[in-house]
């Protein structure tokens, strides 16, 4: 008897998931008619044109969806470290939890079936595999051309979803913000330094990094000029930056764009870094942490971050 019923039930069972597997629809083809061919950093993909279920794993990507209004497109995001400034969507019950930046959950994203991925950075190892379940693209950012990349990923953005003229339009408020910041920083004779403090320990970043359109867009001459670019930055002491002495030092605290934790302020300006004419004249400018380390390349966080640098004189 036991061995029927367990018949029955194991019957049962592969009854239930064949019904399941039948009443999914089928993906619909992909055609010139109703999909786009996107070339991105990792490969050329044809993406659907508006897709309704979107995974998006960038940050950056998830603050654009929102200036753009199509931010109800998406079904899953990675909620653990999400920027303060993006926390409505923490808690948004639309939007699933599909793991960590670092640490996709590939069996949830499958689940929830999207039409398209969009990944950042810090996914390119992991393409193959998102690319495994639906349509990908990258969230590009070329930091030695970050406005022009941005302007790159929102305009596809556009396209895809067909809001062409809604994207230009943003970006032209985007662009007119950014001027007119940028104009507050001209004619002053000044050097900047920008630097990122992590566990008691600086690394410095110049033009052509990861934060480098300070220097390279804002044109914020650097008190450095040979900086190797580096994803991580170039390891330097309290001694580097004395002895350098920026007139503007810009810093970004890592452990408190990762944490809940506020900005270690009474760490970072020690003895030395106070005999520089930046702190001496207050010009030590704190880059809001989780914007830039962690939403680099959306709308909104490029214009906290203009204004931020617009203001740092």
């Amino acid at each position: 008897m036991r061995i029927a019923s367990l018949f029955s039930l194991l019957s049962l069972a592969l009854f239930s998931l064949a019904c399941n597997n039948l009443e999914k629809e089928p993906k619909v083809a992909l055609t010139d008619e109703n999909s786009i061919l996107i070339q991105h950093q990792a490969d050329e993909v044809r993406v659907p044109l508006s897709p309704e279920r979107v995974v998006v794993f960038d940050y950056g990507a998830l603050d654009s969806f929102r200036e753009l209004g199509i931010a109800e497109s998406i079904v899953g995001i990675p909620k653990h470290s999400i920027p303060k400034y993006l926390q409505e969507y923490k808690n948004d019950d639309s939007k699933q939890n599909v793991g960590g930046l670092m640490e996709p959950n590939f069996q949830k994203i499958n689940e929830l079936e999207p039409d398209l991925i969009i990944i950042g950075m810090r996914q390119v190892s992991d393409y193959k595999e998102f690319a495994a379940i639906a349509p990908t693209i990258i969230y590009n950012l070329d930091y030695k051309n970050y406005i022009q990349s941005v302007e790159k990923n929102i305009t596809q953005i556009g396209q895809i979803f067909q809001i062409e003229d809604k994207s230009k339009e943003r970006l032209d408020e985007l662009y007119n913000l950014l001027d007119t910041e940028k104009s507050k920083l001209t004619d002053h004779d000044i050097k900047g330094l920008i630097v990122m403090y992590n566990d008691g320990k600086f690394s410095a970043y110049g033009k052509g990094s990861r934060f480098g359109l300070i220097h390279d867009f804002f044109e914020i001459p650097a008190v450095v000029e040979d900086l190797e670019v580096s994803t991580h930055g170039n390891s330097i002491s309290s001694e580097f930056i004395q002895e350098h002495n920026p007139d503007l030092l810009y810093v970004l605290d890592r452990n408190a764009a990762i944490t809940d934790e506020s900005i270690h302020k009474e760490s970072i300006e020690n003895n030395l870094i106070k005999q520089t004419n930046a702190y001496k004249n207050g010009k030590i400018t704190y880059l809001s942490p989780d914007v830039w380390y962690l939403a680099g390349g959306g709308i909104q966080s490029l214009e906290i971050m203009a204004k931020e640098i617009g203001n740092s004189l």
